[in-house]
């Protein structure tokens, strides 16, 4: 079993575009079910707090589902996009 938590801050003081704080906590649950056979768990929370969300980067915001959840799609490929092509959302 593992446990992993972390909080990184940003500021625009220290010459970042946004201020932001981004906490996550991950947990992983490992059982032995038989010989050959593992039961494997895991679950991921995340908050992001800032105060202009449209700044902090797409590759630091949280996405439903993750990258590896829809079949046949690269990473970032369905993502809405604005006008000038950057990821939205």
């Amino acid at each position: 079993d593992s446990q992993r938590y972390s909080i990184d801050v940003s500021d625009t003081s220290w010459g970042s575009g946004v201020d932001f704080a981004l906490m996550q906590a991950q947990n992983v649950w490992i059982r032995t079910l038989a010989d050959k056979h593992r039961f494997v768990a895991r679950g991921q929370v995340g908050w992001i707090e800032t105060n202009d969300f449209d700044k902090v980067p797409p590759d630091l915001r949280f996405f439903a589902g993750g990258d590896r959840s829809i079949r046949g799609y690269k990473y970032k490929d369905i993502s809405p996009r604005g006008d000038d092509g950057k990821l939205t959302g």
